[in-house]
């Protein structure tokens, strides 16, 4: 099998991120924290108090419950203010679980001075969380004039459609403050896997198979599937196959990687002087860490977005939602409100010819780039 080394036949979105130094960068003022919050933190609040019981059910079902990406729900006692400081570092905390796991998270909150709140009987019923008890310490600590320890609980619902059936797993946070890194570790317990752990020797059968669907690669020095990579294989379901394997000479052989763990996404792509399909390589880009899925995701998101334009790949789920939102994002830094994404075709051979095309003259924050092999008759006239 041949593998076409990525600078020949790619197509790559070029965005304006901060955090891939080794990029071009088409809008260079635009942080990639902000981009992120509006793709991937997404922490619904669903607040019973406020709806009839009827209605509180449903909001809950709609929003956690018949959805099948995985969610992390912190069921709270929010009212009062001696829990405001705990409920911010509750949403601080579920960032964090978005930047590293990808998942969706929601937060229900509960009224202290009335314990007949229908969200109680939601973290009852749906996590087996004893909230009214959490609100009983929490009105004994208010009246003693003391700082209550906890002032909810978590629960993780796992990927699917039946929920309901399978029901959440549950747990307390009995801090004054909500902890990232704990509810992290905790998530990262119950986090499917989607991801094809795989002997190097079949790496290439792997990438033979269904050309058409692009393939996430992950080699490490590990044995063990990580978890941010179990996340992003669930949330890219049906739009890209992941594998993951332990590297050795084949795969330096093979993907060219001088360090690891080394990530890449192979898509089928066809030649232009011969016709025939080659498999091409993209590399990630930025420095890998364990606990920032949402980097990888956003690479893998630019990636699809030009292999969409192309019709090779469909996202769903939470990824089709991130992308709408980028789009959204672009829209909104180029000004033009409900009107589509386009552009003319440049084509450039010099980085001031660039600059002109996609920097200094671009209000948009998305630059679609297509790097291809010169024809014979290009390099002749370069010759001439």
């Amino acid at each position: 099998m041949t593998i076409v080394s990525s600078w020949v036949y790619r197509l790559i979105l070029l965005l304006g991120f901060a955090g891939f130094s080794d990029r071009v960068l088409a809008q260079p003022s635009l942080n990639i924290e902000n981009v992120l919050a509006h793709t991937f933190i997404n922490t619904r609040v669903v607040d019973p108090a406020l709806d009839a019981k009827s209605e509180s059910n449903k909001a809950f079902s709609n929003a956690v419950l018949a959805d099948e990406d995985a969610y992390l729900v912190i069921f709270s006692v929010s009212e009062h203010e001696a829990c405001a400081s705990w409920h911010t570092s509750a949403l601080k905390a579920l960032a964090a679980v978005e930047r590293s796991l990808v998942c969706r998270t929601a937060i229900v909150n509960a009224s202290l001075t009335n314990l007949e709140d229908h969200a109680y009987t939601l973290a009852a019923t749906h996590a087996n969380v004893d909230l009214k008890k959490i609100a009983k310490e929490v009105k004994t600590a208010v009246d003693a004039g003391e700082e209550p320890t906890s002032c909810g609980a978590a629960a993780y619902f796992p990927f699917g459609d039946n929920k309901e059936e399978v029901g959440a797993e549950a747990i307390e946070l009995n801090e004054s403050t909500v902890s990232g890194k704990q509810l992290i570790e905790f998530a990262a317990q119950h986090v499917d896997n989607l991801s094809s752990r795989v002997q190097t020797s079949m790496i290439e059968q792997f990438l033979r198979s269904d050309v058409q669907v692009p393939k996430a690669i992950l080699i490490t020095k590990g044995k063990e599937t990580p978890e941010h990579w179990k996340a992003l294989s669930v949330a890219f379901r049906g739009a890209i196959t992941f594998i993951d394997a332990k590297g050795d000479d084949r795969t330096k052989d093979l993907f060219k990687h001088e360090k690891l763990p080394w990530i890449g996404l192979a898509f089928s792509q066809t030649d232009p002087e011969t016709g025939t399909q080659q498999m091409s390589v993209q590399n990630f880009p930025g420095t890998l860490s364990n606990d920032r899925a949402d980097y990888i995701a956003q690479f893998l998101l630019e990636m699809s977005a030009a292999l969409q334009m192309q019709g090779s790949v469909q996202l769903s789920g939470k990824m089709e939602e991130s992308f709408k939102k980028l789009l959204d994002l672009n829209e909104a830094l180029s000004g033009k409100k409900g009107q589509p994404l386009k552009g003319k075709v440049s084509v450039v051979s010099t980085k001031e010819e660039f600059n002109d095309a996609c920097v200094e003259q671009n209000a948009a924050a998305l630059c679609l780039v297509a790097f291809v092999k010169p024809s014979a008759s290009a390099d002749a006239d370069a010759d001439a």
